[in-house]
């Protein structure tokens, strides 16, 4: 793979894929709309009502078959390949993962994953995906030329803990 980068979006290699959020109490709807799209523009319009105070609304919002395709590129712009593969397969079961990214960062079109509590402040996207040989898909969509010199698969030594610490590691 040495030099190139195979261009993902989960939807046209055989996985299904799931995003999904709620919104509660005071969230606008409108905001949280374009938290999604900046990630996932191909989610589709729902609808909502803005809040009035006092609000106990609960709203879940759920598409499928989104595409990963901007997620992925912006995990390669920032160049957090092997936080978003320790995190993306942290609950993987056989084909199948979930996992969870922060809306204050997807408003700006960035990716930041929650570390404990997912009921963080602003809300949380869920981006669940299922398929055959997943493990393989999330190493070659998080795959970067590091790997040459430094190779990483799903739960080796080099894993980030369970509280987010990174694992650091020696080159010889």
């Amino acid at each position: 793979m040495t030099g190139m980068r195979l261009k993902l979006s989960g939807t046209e290699q055989g996985l299904t894929t799931v995003v999904s959020t709620i919104i509660s109490g005071a969230d606008s709807p409108e905001l949280v709309r374009e938290s999604i799209i900046q990630l996932f523009p191909d989610f589709p319009e729902q609808a909502a009502i803005e809040p009035s105070f006092p609000s106990e609304n609960l709203v879940s919002w759920q598409a499928k078959n989104i595409s990963l395709a901007t997620l992925l590129d912006a995990i390669h712009e920032q160049r957090i390949l092997d936080t978003a593969l320790d995190y993306m397969s942290k609950s993987l079961n056989s084909d199948s993962t979930t996992f969870y990214i922060l809306r204050q960062a997807s408003i700006r079109g960035k990716v930041a994953f929650p570390v404990g509590d997912i009921n963080e402040l602003g809300g949380v996207l869920k981006i669940e995906i299922s398929g055959p040989n997943l493990d393989q898909w999330l190493e070659a969509a998080t795959w970067h030329e590091g790997r040459d010199v430094v190779p990483r698969t799903i739960g080796d030594e080099l894993t980030m803990t369970e509280n987010g610490d990174p694992v650091t590691w020696i080159q010889d």
